[in-house]
């Protein structure tokens, strides 16, 4: 079977340029993709159709071979090795969606996340000083030094280290960068899902899941771990949104053979989370002296090792200027100490997020956008930011991709009840009013804090309202008046709703509830005079009603309705002086220009039948 992967990428890449590129059976996976690179590079044919699938089907057969690293780089080969490929990322990513085929985003990701654990290992082995560079042997009956394991570590290619804690600090940073790398992968695998229509598609893309999964432990794979992430079979994420993640997926397929093998890596997952935890690499986090003596050392402002190229002691200080930007009140100084915080670590995500907040909160909604990006490319599963760039898009009324944004901080933090109440907001600016109601109601169910719960039963009953759902909108404002006994908006809105439903006698206990606690309520004084009206109480009608214009000069709608009640007591020049006034105030009221004619006319003579139209 691999001679045949190798002759059939041979044949697919023998017209492409003049250097054929083969998988052979036993090669350095990080020389064959910086072969791969090159040849991209200077591969004339990506512009023509069917790229993409040559390229998937290299990786297709890379993928049966074992994914090594042959020689034991010291630390800067490696890592500039393992970055020399990245242009694949870029170049590949544009290919896969200038021509639609996301198999081939399925195989790169696949690919990649392969290749970054061995290079983990590898960099795990030289954390643990359990390996080194090969060093020249020393003659016989030589008199040289005798090697030691930590001299061994003082030179890796043209980085020296006059302390251990400069190579460990660059490897916990670069073992942090690979595992969001990979962890990224495997979630572009899982977002795909839904892109791809065709079942036998779907299963590859699961297959790839399964793969990937079967490569690691999920549980070593936590978010918390901070600088002591760095286990090759973990992934940078909390285990409990691998498995939401997968099983939001599952939900969404509709196809046997596709829900079979989804099954089967939930399944997976499911059985690796039930198993105990990795308690030997908890000690070995708990007992590292190393890590307490370094930030020993930060406190009392020393620097380790000024001579080194890769290390630089002021970006642990970014915190320092993170948690000033986080204390002080002054949003111009949040941002100046929140922007040098990001200048001495320029991977700090909550520092990109919550500069990105103080940007929004004073009006700077692009400054705020440009932050929020910026903190998505670098972690792209911290949930808080997916919630605040959600809201950004939203204010500018963009609001498929709020929606997009809501439903990752959702998928990555679902207890948070504040995800789930702004996607429901979201929802109902759409006017996706029934799925708002889900989400509000899902607030609900959590048992969220006050604030968050009494907003979410409102805005559920305005929805049931827009979906003229009346009884129902009428029991959330009643239990949101349980929280807020004097929440007049609601009185009113539970008043209309029972004036709606020709329940006068209960409108007009809401409406006086209202001038009770608002005397000066004109609203509430123009809404009961229409109750009035409705059961022939004329007299109080229009007492109510010039309450209304009295407290309300310019409240023109009040105006017409009075005219209204005038015209049903045939008392035509109020009628009219009412009208115009309407008019006055507004020029384009309709029905007052429309029924005015008509009143003018009465007044002119005396009509004794029974008049059988009522403007309303």
């Amino acid at each position: 079977m691999k001679i045949r992967a190798v002759f059939l990428i041979i044949v697919l890449l023998s017209g492409c340029t003049s250097r054929q590129l083969t998988v052979p059976e036993k090669k350095d996976t990080l020389d064959f993709l910086l072969d791969l690179t090159e040849k991209i590079q200077s591969d004339t044919t990506l512009h023509q159709s069917g790229a993409a699938d040559r390229y998937s089907a290299i990786f297709d057969s890379l993928r049966d071979n074992d994914f090594t690293l042959a020689h034991k780089y010291d630390i800067e080969t490696l890592l500039n090795k393992i970055n020399n490929t990245f242009v694949l990322d870029t170049v590949l990513t544009g290919l896969a969606e200038k021509e639609q085929n996301n198999l081939l985003s399925v195989s790169l990701n696949e690919t990649r996340f392969r290749l970054l654990i061995p290079v983990q290992e590898r960099l795990d082995l030289l954390y643990n000083n359990e390996e080194t560079v090969d060093e020249p042997k020393q003659p016989e009956n030589s008199n040289a030094k005798e090697t030691t394991k930590t001299d061994k570590f003082e030179t890796h290619g043209k980085w020296v280290f006059k302390e251990n804690v400069s190579w460990m600090l660059v490897l916990i940073r670069e073992n942090d960068k690979f595992s969001r790398l990979k962890t990224d992968c495997l979630y572009r695998v899982m977002n795909i899902l839904h892109q791809l229509e065709n079942p036998a598609q779907k299963i590859r893309a699961w297959r790839a899941i399964g793969r990937m999964i079967d490569l690691i432990d999920l549980q070593k794979s936590t978010s918390g771990y901070g600088p002591f992430q760095r286990s090759a079979h973990g992934l940078y994420t909390d285990k409990g949104v691998v498995i939401n993640t997968l099983l939001a997926r599952r939900d969404g397929e509709t196809n046997k053979d596709v829900l079979a093998i989804a099954d089967q890596v939930i399944q997976h997952v499911e059985k690796q989370l039930s198993a105990k935890k990795d308690m030997e690499f908890w000690t070995k986090v708990y007992e590292s002296r190393e890590m307490k003596n370094i930030a020993r050392q930060q406190r009392k402002g020393i620097q380790i090792d000024s001579n080194s190229r890769v290390y630089d002691s002021d970006s642990l200080n970014a915190l320092y200027w993170f948690e000033k930007g986080y204390k002080t009140q002054d949003p111009r100084q949040k941002i100046y100490f929140y922007s040098k915080a990001i200048a001495l670590d320029p991977e700090m995500t909550e520092a990109y997020n919550n500069r990105g907040n103080v940007y929004q909160n004073t009006g700077n909604d692009t400054n705020a956008l440009k932050d929020y990006d910026k903190a998505v490319s670098i972690d792209p599963y911290y949930a808080p930011v997916y919630l605040n760039r959600a809201n950004n898009y939203q204010n500018r009324g963009d609001y498929d991709k709020a929606i997009q944004d809501f439903h990752s901080a959702v998928m990555f933090a679902p207890d948070n009840a504040q995800a789930w109440f702004y996607r429901g907001q979201c929802y109902k600016n759409m006017e996706q009013y029934s799925k708002a109601i889900q989400d509000f109601d899902k607030v609900q169910q959590m048992g969220s804090s006050p604030e968050y719960l009494q907003k979410a039963i409102y805005y559920s009953a305005i929805c049931y309202l827009k979906m003229n759902e009346l009884e129902p909108a009428l029991s959330d404002f009643y239990r949101v008046l349980e929280f807020d006994p004097e929440n007049v908006s609601v009185y009113i809105q539970c008043g209309d709703i029972h004036r709606k439903m020709k329940e006068y006698h209960k409108a007009l206990n809401n409406y006086d509830a209202v001038l009770q606690i608002d005397s000066l309520n004109a609203l509430a004084y123009n809404n009961r005079g229409l109750c009035y009206q409705k059961q022939g109480e004329f007299d109080l009608a229009v007492k109510s009603l010039e309450k209304a214009v009295n407290i309300q000069p310019e409240y023109v709608s009040a105006y017409y309705n009075l005219g209204s009640v005038y015209w049903q007591q045939r008392k035509w020049k109020q009628v009219v002086a009412a009208w115009e006034k309407c008019l006055k105030i507004d020029p384009e009221y309709t029905l007052a220009k429309k029924w005015l004619t008509k009143a003018k006319e009465r007044t002119k003579k005396r009509y004794i039948t029974i008049e059988v139209e009522v403007p309303e």
